[in-house]
C-alpha cells in the first residue's frame, strides 16, 4: 500500500482505529494486514482502538484500547505519533468523533492517515442498499468540514471503491488527493490451522464442501425470508449434489441466524451440516478453510473477498453497491432479498462436474 512510504523515521506509536474488536472477520482481516505491513516497516509500538481490546490482544497480539471517547482512548491517542483510520464503511455521513479526532491531530503535530477506508453515500439502516439511490445533497456545514478535513488536514487518503472516492468528490475533496485501493483483505495469507485442527477432530473434508455465510438485517420479515431460501438451499445441496455444507457467521450478529437455519434442518440433513463461528479464530485461519471450499455462499463482503482471493467459484448474495463492483469475480450473482435458489444450484453444479468457475 502506497501510504507506508511517506512514513519517516521519527514516526514512531500508531494509533489505529476502525471498526476493530466488534466481532466481525473482515475488519480483523484488515487490522492483520495493516498490523503485518507496519512490522515490516519496522513500526511496532501499535495500538488497536477496540471495542474488546482482550479480542483484540488475543487474536492480533497488538496492545489495545477501548475505543470511543474513554480514558484508555484519549491516553493512546495523546501518545502516539500516527493516527490511522482504517477499513470500516461509514454510511452517510461521518460521525463528530470520526470528523474530530483528525483536527485535534493535526493540532497535536501527528501525522493522519485514512487506508483503504469505504465512504459510502447511502444512509445504512440494517436493510440493503443494493437497489438504493446515492445521497447527492448535503449542507453547506458538511461539505465545509469535509473539504477542509481531507484537503487540509489529513496527510493521505486511500479509499477501496469508486463510490467513496464519488462521495468525497462531490465534497469538494481534490481527486488528485484521493487514491483507490484494493482491500487489504485480498493481501491476507491463509493458514491451515483450522483445516488442520478440523481434520485432527475426525472432520472429512474430502466431499464436496459448499460453505454458507448469511447475514443478518434489522427486518425479522427479510431474515425470515432468508433464513427459509438458504434451507431449502442446503436441502438441496445435500440431496441432489451430494455436499457438505458449513453454515459460517462471519459477525457475532449473525449467529442467531446462522443457528435458526441449522436448527431448521431435517435431522438427516443435519448429518451432512456443520456450523463454525469463525469470530472465534484469526482471519487467517478463515481464509484457510475458505481456500478448501469448492464454492462459498456469501451474503458477508468479506466472504466473497476471501473466496475470489483463494480462487474459490462464489455465488454472491448482494445487499450493497460495494459488492457489485466484484461482479466480474463471481460465479453468480443475486439480490439476498430475492435469490433464485435454482439459479444457485444449477451454477454449482456445473462447478461439481468441474465445469464453470469464477471470472
Amino acid at each position: 500500500m502506497a501510504f507506508f512510504s511517506t512514513f519517516t523515521k521519527q514516526d514512531k506509536t500508531v494509533l489505529l482505529r476502525g471498526y476493530f474488536g466488534n466481532l466481525n472477520v473482515g475488519d480483523e482481516a484488515i487490522l492483520s494486514v495493516i498490523i503485518e505491513k507496519l512490522n515490516k516497516k519496522g513500526y511496532n509500538n501499535i495500538i488497536v482502538a477496540s471495542k474488546d481490546p482482550s479480542h483484540t490482544q488475543r487474536i492480533h497480539g497488538v496492545e489495545a484500547c477501548e475505543s470511543g471517547l474513554t480514558f484508555s482512548f484519549l491516553k493512546a491517542f495523546l501518545k502516539s505519533h500516527i493516527l490511522i483510520e482504517a477499513g470500516g464503511n461509514k454510511h452517510g455521513f461521518l460521525s463528530i468523533i470520526d470528523l474530530g479526532l483528525p483536527f485535534v491531530a493535526k493540532f497535536l503535530g501527528k501525522k493522519i492517515y485514512y487506508v483503504a477506508v469505504g465512504l459510502s453515500p447511502y444512509r445504512w439502516k440494517g436493510l440493503p442498499l443494493h437497489n438504493k439511490k446515492p445521497i447527492t445533497k448535503y449542507s453547506f456545514i458538511k461539505r465545509t468540514i469535509l473539504f477542509i478535513l481531507f484537503n487540509y488536514v489529513v496527510d493521505f487518503v486511500s479509499v477501496r471503491d469508486e463510490n467513496s472516492k464519488r462521495f468525497l468528490e462531490i465534497n469538494g475533496v481534490n481527486p488528485k488527493k484521493i487514491k483507490i485501493t484494493k482491500d487489504p483483505a485480498f493481501e491476507l495469507e491463509g493458514s491451515s490451522f483450522l483445516v488442520n485442527t478440523l481434520r485432527k477432530n475426525g472432520i472429512d473434508l474430502t466431499d464436496p464442501l459448499i460453505c454458507v455465510i448469511p447475514r443478518t438485517f434489522l427486518d425479522n420479515d427479510l431474515n425470515k425470508l432468508l433464513s427459509e431460501k438458504l434451507v431449502v438451499l442446503i436441502m438441496k445441496l445435500i440431496k441432489n449434489l451430494h455436499t457438505q455444507v458449513v453454515l459460517m457467521n462471519f459477525s457475532s450478529e449473525d449467529r442467531g441466524l446462522v443457528y435458526k437455519i441449522y436448527s431448521a434442518l431435517p435431522k438427516e440433513v443435519k448429518a451432512n451440516v456443520w456450523t463454525i463461528d469463525a469470530t472465534s479464530f484469526h482471519p487467517r485461519e478463515v481464509k484457510g478453510f475458505i481456500s478448501v471450499c469448492k464454492v462459498v455462499i456469501g451474503a458477508r463482503y468479506h466472504s466473497l473477498i476471501f473466496a475470489i482471493s483463494e480462487n474459490v467459484p462464489s455465488v454472491a448474495l448482494v445487499y450493497d453497491h460495494k459488492m457489485m463492483k466484484l461482479s466480474n469475480r463471481y460465479l453468480d450473482l443475486q439480490p439476498v432479498d430475492n435469490f433464485q435458489e435454482e439459479k444457485v444450484m444449477k451454477k454449482i453444479k456445473e462447478v461439481l462436474e468441474g465445469g464453470e468457475t469464477t471470472g
